[in-house]
């Protein structure tokens, strides 16, 4: 099977394989693509022939409101969605809004165009490599499943690149960290904590000193199963 891997969290994989009796010592010993992505389709076998319907979950379109209702915290599910991301991450207006507040313009460095709709691809790019994170999400039935993507994850690609799949069909292997059966706000992204990496105590003085009706939250609304992703491939 040929697959293009867009996103591999080895770190999360390994661990999980080693509860499955899997060697790491292979990838250890030859780190490369090939490798991880063998160890990793390995584990994804391993994992689906023994404990299927115990702890890996297969999400499938025809059992969608089934299955969901089946998911519990610590599984691992597998799925194929669109991959989504707010609108709000890649607006230049949006971003304007947040450093339009004294207290956190200092925080970024970047010339943004009056003229420009979207943020420049190698501004995010770099906020991504050094600062970690792209909120992502997927609908499935009445429930958005929404994670944090952290940037050293993405295989060999740039913010670009990425975004590139967005709206696509993708299979997705994560593990299931909470499930939230009330339909209510889903926080996908901390402006100050995500964006711009500021210490709690830092966002707490911002917060309280912001009149700006600055948002400092990027939103969803639905009933959310927050996850940890371990692969995203095509």
């Amino acid at each position: 099977m040929f697959r293009d891997y867009i996103y591999l969290d080895m770190n999360r994989i390994t661990s999980y394989g080693r509860k499955c009796g899997m060697d790491k010592s292979i990838v250890d010993k030859k780190e490369n693509c090939a490798t991880e992505e063998m160890y990793f389709e390995e584990f994804e076998y391993k994992i689906e022939k023994e404990h299927i319907d115990k702890d890996f979950l297969i999400l499938s379109e025809e059992e969608d409101k089934e299955c969901i209702n089946r998911i519990q915290k610590q599984m691992i599910i597998r799925f194929e969605k669109e991959l989504l991301i707010p609108n709000e991450f890649g607006q230049v207006e949006f971003l304007k809004k947040v450093l339009s507040n004294d207290s956190v313009k200092n925080s970024l460095t970047s010339t943004l165009s009056n003229n420009d709709t979207e943020i420049p691809k190698e501004f995010l790019s770099s906020i991504i490599k050094d600062r970690g994170s792209v909120p992502a999400y997927f609908n499935i039935d009445d429930y958005k499943i929404y994670t944090n993507l952290q940037g050293e994850y993405f295989r060999n690609i740039e913010y670009a690149d990425f975004e590139e799949n967005v709206g696509e069909l993708v299979t997705v292997v994560a593990k299931v960290e909470s499930v939230c059966k009330i339909k209510k706000d889903i926080v996908l992204y901390d402006i100050y904590k995500d964006l711009l990496g500021l210490s709690r105590e830092m966002r707490r003085s911002i917060i309280s000193n912001d009149n700006s009706n600055v948002p400092e939250e990027i939103k969803i609304y639905g009933q959310g199963i927050k996850v940890s992703i371990l692969a995203i491939y095509k």
